[in-house]
């Protein structure tokens, strides 16, 4: 179907053979599709919206498929905008990796290590020009950006015992997303001297510099990771705060320290599961978190983030109990001379799971719009 049929009096579209979204009616008013895409190092998720004068009346259900291939990539984009039998207006696509000048991607954890072009994303049917290619970690911005409109009431899990006086016009926060890959951000809001609102997503890769040792303990599970990761330098702390640092942080405790006891084959997914249970998967994760602490440090006496700073992506929200009593908190605070400004960032936890998918319509919205 083409653009033009959007002036159809009554339109059923499809994302699939068994989930449409409802009869819309289609009056004087423009109806356009947007979508948008997160492309993960191992899933990908896609969800369609509808809007009518720049806001979202109507989305789809989230897609969620496993890709590791720009051919695959290619083909889930094109088959799902067949599915619709209309074109998109726009779309958000965001990727787990450097986009350099919005225009390009490697995708260093697929096949070959995959370079994905803008023009690859027009060629399987993304709208020329209306098409916006960003990091992942801007998708999660522009859903916080998202959640912010929508007075989404955010996890608590520090509050400064003294609130300080903000200004209003320039409010700066920190995301920092701990998973299968460790991703950050800071987002600033603000309003000029006219009144005009304004904001801008500024994604980080401070976390790919060399980590620096929480305690002794830690000093040695360093340089086992090194020798077992066979590097020139020390381990970053993307090594340390990933699914595969999980792993070899559990599998560290036991050799060094726990040497008596039988060794488990347990993936990340499955230590975080036992980490309330289990010693040995509660201090690795706990190693994990204090990992991430320590470097949100680092971005906050940076970025003075007095809006908060904020813990969000899927493990974050499987693992949201644990990481209330993880060093987290601690080890973000934990500084000889900036103790007393860091105590003055509030910590929240960002329990919704679709906050790149959301980011990504966002943006299509407000944007590409």
């Amino acid at each position: 179907m083409k653009k033009n049929a959007l002036k159809a009096t009554i339109i059923n579209i499809f994302i699939d053979g068994t989930q449409p979204f409802k009869h819309l009616k289609f009056m004087s008013k423009k109806l356009e599709l947007n979508i948008s895409i997160d492309v993960g190092g191992t899933n990908t998720r896609l969800q369609f919206e509808i809007t009518q004068n720049g806001k979202q009346i109507e989305t789809s259900q989230i897609f969620k498929t496993r890709i590791d291939s720009k051919q695959k990539l290619q083909k889930f984009i094109r088959n799902s905008i067949n599915e619709q039998k209309q074109l998109p207006d726009r779309c958000t696509i965001g990727f787990a990796g450097i986009v350099l000048n919005k225009n390009e991607v490697n995708l260093t954890r697929w096949q070959d290590r995959t370079k994905i072009t803008l023009q690859d994303l027009y060629n399987c049917g993304l709208p020329k020009d209306r098409t916006l290619m960003v990091n992942d970690m801007e998708l999660a911005g522009y859903g916080f950006l998202s959640l912010e409109k929508s007075e989404y009431k955010f996890t608590k899990l520090y509050e400064p015992p003294v609130k300080v006086k903000t200004e209003p016009d320039h409010l700066r926060s920190v995301l920092l997303a701990p998973g299968t890959g460790f991703g950050t951000t800071g987002v600033i809001m603000g309003r000029t001297k006219s009144g005009v609102k304004y904001y801008e997503v500024i994604p980080s890769e401070i976390q790919h510099i060399t980590v620096s040792a929480l305690d002794k303990k830690h000093e040695e599970l360093v340089n086992r990771m090194k020798n077992k990761l066979k590097l020139t330098n020390l381990p970053s702390w993307e090594d340390f705060v990933s699914g595969s640092g999980l792993e070899l942080t559990y599998q560290g405790l036991i050799e060094l320290f726990y040497s008596k006891m039988k060794p488990e084959e347990l993936s990340a997914e499955q230590i975080a599961e036992k980490a309330l249970k289990d010693e040995i998967c509660r201090e690795a994760l706990d190693i994990f978190y204090r990992c991430s602490g320590k470097l949100a440090q680092a971005i906050a006496l940076f970025f003075r983030p007095f809006n908060g700073i904020y813990l969000c992506g899927t493990s974050t929200s499987k693992n949201a109990e644990f990481i209330k009593q993880s060093g987290f908190v601690g080890e973000l605070q934990k500084s000889t001379d900036r103790a007393a400004i860091l105590k003055l960032f509030p910590v929240y936890i960002i329990e919704d799971e679709d906050i790149n998918i959301k980011g990504g319509l966002w943006a299509c919205r407000n944007i590409l719009g």
